[in-house]
């Protein structure tokens, strides 16, 4: 299997999620998007992951690289191979299919519970998790539920939290891949938040880390199996 990752900044890196995969002995490429996206790379892939990044879905005008990716996603979906997005991958992937990505009345930065909906209880990509399950949030935009999109996770702040489009194709608002060395990097170079939510964000991500990591490979786990399912 060759995993493809596509990453939107030098931060925004999959972390655990690449720590997992490769513990799976998954084969993985990793693509940045800000260097040109190649769309025939990209579909040469058995799977993609699409992480996260400081930007909004919306802001092709500054991200021009944005334009391209979407329609890749696109590509690869319709391809009926697996899809993991996340954060604004899962955003790209609303979009992709029609979906409005629209920005919050306010940030959601911080753990957070998400819970399980009676879809999400019976997919594979969850199988294992508990059905209200603590992970790390830090966005300020969501997205709508594309049309034939199916509603796997929700949240109390944020409602749509994960869902699926097509066989094997899914988008998760929320993090568990950034370490606690990661989120120290993130605090450092994102602007926007306040110095308390700062220092809460580095004591949860390292509080936590055992937890997230485990629930990381979890999902990670699972994703693979969707492609020996076919």
């Amino acid at each position: 299997m060759l995993l493809g990752i596509l990453l939107q900044h030098p931060l925004a890196t999959a972390g655990n999620y690449l720590r997992a995969f490769r513990k799976k002995r998954v084969k993985t490429v990793v693509f940045r998007a800000w260097r040109g996206v190649d769309s025939g790379k990209i579909l040469s892939c058995d799977a993609l992951l699409v992480m996260g990044g400081p930007m909004n879905a919306y802001e092709e005008k500054k991200y021009p690289f944005l334009f391209p990716e979407g329609r890749a996603i696109k590509k690869f979906v319709s391809t009926g191979k697996p899809f993991l997005g996340v954060c604004l991958g899962a955003q790209l992937l609303a979009k992709a299919f029609g979906a409005r990505v629209l920005k919050m009345p306010s940030k959601e930065v911080g753990a957070g519970f998400f819970y399980l909906t009676a879809a999400g209880r019976k997919d594979g990509l969850f199988k294992g998790f508990p059905k209200k399950a603590l992970v790390l949030q830090w966005h300020e935009d969501t997205f709508a539920l594309p049309r034939k999109g199916v509603l796997l996770a929700s949240g109390r702040k944020c409602r749509n939290q994960s869902f699926k489009i097509g066989p094997r194709a899914y988008g998760i608002q929320f993090h568990l891949e950034p370490t606690p060395a990661l989120v120290k990097k993130w605090v450092k170079a994102y602007s926007g938040i306040s110095k308390t939510q700062q220092n809460r964000l580095i004591a949860q991500s390292s509080a936590r880390k055992r937890l997230f990591e485990k629930h990381c490979f979890l999902l990670a786990e699972n994703f693979v199996k969707l492609r020996k399912a076919a």
